[in-house]
Parts: structure tokens; sequence; C-alpha cells
């Protein structure tokens, strides 16, 4: 009888919000996407689950406060913060809390999506952005691999042909598309994502560069193709159109933590420590060397082997600095901009017995 009755009374309270024609915090979600649709910049699939968990999340909160918050609007300067101050509360059970790279991530989001709903009359202001950031740890920065380690981790995945992840996909994943995978990261300092994405088409051998458009800023990049990569693509005798990497695309399409812990068993079986314990506030370990390892690891191989911060930065696509400018305004020029940075690189395919087909 009391359920049907809250039933009730919820159905009523509904029906009097749409009389009053303000948008539900029930609805932002939708709104959202709708904004995001009509100016087609949806985000990646990744990043919309995460938006879509950290949206939900608050949206939940809001309903379980004592008194409930039903409308955008209503998501005041003081409801942020009281929400920002749910986050950092401890766990009863283990003392931990968020870390500040999770809260800001919350925070970051909601800042997003509050700005979108505002920018279409939904929010009169956007009280996220008073929020203040927490301040990250300098030991939280991921180390960037040396060379000896790229090549153990390139050694030992073409090794390898067993260790595959429980999830539905290809099992001949590994031995297919890994250590390419893992060379083209080595090789170029992309990020994971845009590797995933990769195409055929997006390698132009005869100008000796790749030509990607980033997936974080959605600028162009044309990334000079080191000579021990080149080698080895052209020894790829079956390289076609499509895309390079379609089981891996696929993998970091329902999940980019899929590719991510698929490498991770790679790093560890090479004698890479890939996590810390980070104190008892925090919920998870801290991470010490991920797939970005190798974007950054191409930056400090870079600059010890010669090249200039201004080389490096226009390698790797940074969106602020000297490199950037030179990116931006002779995209034609990018790839031999950051040449000097990719050649700076060691060859670590010396040696190593390379995979030349990407079909069995």
């Amino acid at each position: 009888m009391a359920s049907k009755t809250t039933e009730l009374r919820e159905a009523v309270q509904h029906e009097a919000d749409l009389t009053k024609g303000l948008p539900l915090i029930s609805e932002g979600w939708a709104r959202f996407i709708a904004n995001r649709e009509a100016a087609g910049k949806t985000p990646s699939p990744g990043t919309l689950r995460d938006y879509e968990s950290i949206y939900g999340s608050f949206s939940a909160w809001t309903v379980g406060r004592p008194t409930r918050v039903r409308y955008i609007s209503a998501v005041t300067d003081a409801i942020a913060r009281e929400y920002a101050a749910h986050l950092n509360q401890r766990r009863p059970d283990t003392g931990a809390r968020l870390s500040p790279r999770s809260f800001n991530r919350h925070i970051g989001a909601l800042r997003f999506i509050w700005r979108k709903l505002q920018a279409e009359g939904m929010a009169p202001r956007n009280p996220w952005e008073l929020i203040e950031m927490r301040t990250l740890p300098s030991t939280v920065t991921r180390q960037g691999f040396t060379a000896d380690q790229a090549k153990a981790i390139l050694s030992l995945a073409i090794a390898r042909k067993d260790d595959v992840p429980q999830n539905g996909f290809d099992p001949a994943c590994n031995r297919r598309e890994l250590p390419l995978f893992l060379g083209i990261l080595y090789f170029t300092g992309m990020r994971c994502g845009d590797c995933c994405r990769l195409a055929w088409d997006n390698i132009d051998m005869p100008n000796n560069r790749i030509e990607i458009v980033m997936g974080k800023t959605e600028h162009p990049l044309f990334i000079h193709i080191h000579p021990g990569l080149k080698r080895w693509l052209e020894s790829i005798e079956d390289a076609h159109g499509g895309q390079v990497f379609p089981t891996l695309c696929a993998l970091y399409g329902r999940n980019p933590d899929y590719v991510s812990l698929l490498a991770k068993r790679i790093f560890e079986a090479a004698g890479i420590k890939t996590t810390e314990d980070a104190g008892k506030e925090q919920l998870r370990k801290k991470v010490v060397y991920g797939l970005h390892s190798f974007r950054h690891g191409l930056g400090v191989i870079a600059t010890e082997n010669g090249a200039s911060l201004t080389a490096v930065s226009a390698a790797l696509g940074h969106s602020t600095g000297e490199g950037a400018r030179i990116t931006r305004r002779y995209a034609h020029l990018g790839a031999k901009a950051g040449a000097p940075a990719i050649e700076a690189l060691p060859d670590i395919t010396h040696g190593i017995d390379l995979p030349t087909s990407m079909t069995i």
C-alpha cells in the first residue's frame, strides 16, 4: 500500500513538473546528448559512458537528498558545493575517498555538461565552475617507457599468443594486432584511442607520414614515420584498406579499459610494475605505467637524444606551445616539424623477428 501511495505521489509530482515546463534533472542527460548530436560532436563511446555514469551518480544523489532537487535550474552554487563535499567524503568502512584525479573527472564532466545545458537555455548558470579542483600530487604522473623497456614489451608481445581477455572478442587479437599496435605507440607517441582507430588509409608511405585527426582535440596531426617503423610496415604482406587494428578498435569501443588491461598483462610479464600503493586515503592504486607511457617516453627519449622541445611538441600534437602553432598553421609541414623528435628514437625492432601478417 505504501509503495502504491509513493508511486501515486511521484506521478502527481511528475505531472506538476511537466506543467511548470522547467527542464528536469532526469531529462538533462537526454538534452545533453541532443545538443552534442545537433552540433555533430558526440563524444567517443568511452567518454560517453564515463559522462553518463557521472551524470547518473549526480542525478541519483539529488533524489536521495532530504529535500529532492528536481530541476536543472535549481542546482545552485550551494547544491554543487554539497555534492562536491559528498564526493570527498571518506568511506566509513575503509576511510578512503575518491582520488584527486577521479574527483576532478567528476567535476570536469559536470562542468562540461552544464555548459552545454546553459547554452541551450536550460540552466541559468554553471555552478560547477566555482568548485575548486583538487590538487594532483606530483607522484601521480605516469612514467615514460625507456627504449629498453619498450623493446622488452615488443619482444614479449610477439612471443605471447594465448593471453587474451575473456570478453567475447577474437582470441587471435594478441598475436595478430598487439605487436604492431605497441610498436606504433612507441614510434609515434599516439594516444591509445587514436591508434586503435588507425586506418591503413591514414598511413601515407610515399610521403613518409601518418595522417590522423586527434580524438582529444579534433585537430589534424601529421606524424613522421620512423625508419624502423617504415621497414616493418613495408614488410606486412596483407596490408589493405580498412582499419589496421579492427579487433582492438572494437575492444576500445566497448570499453577502453579492455585494451589497457590487455597491454598491462604484457607490461607486467616484462617485469614492469604498473601500479603502486597510493596510500590509505585513496580507493585505487596509483597507475605508474600504462599505454600513455609510450607517449611520455617519446618526449623524454627524444629530448635526451637532442631533439628540441618544439620538435617534440609538434610530433605529439600538443595543444599549446610553439609546436602547436607550427602544427595548426602549417599542417602540411607538421610531419617535418616533428621529424627530428621521431628520428631521435632508438630503433627497437633490431634483432626482433617481426610479424609480417595481420591475418594469422
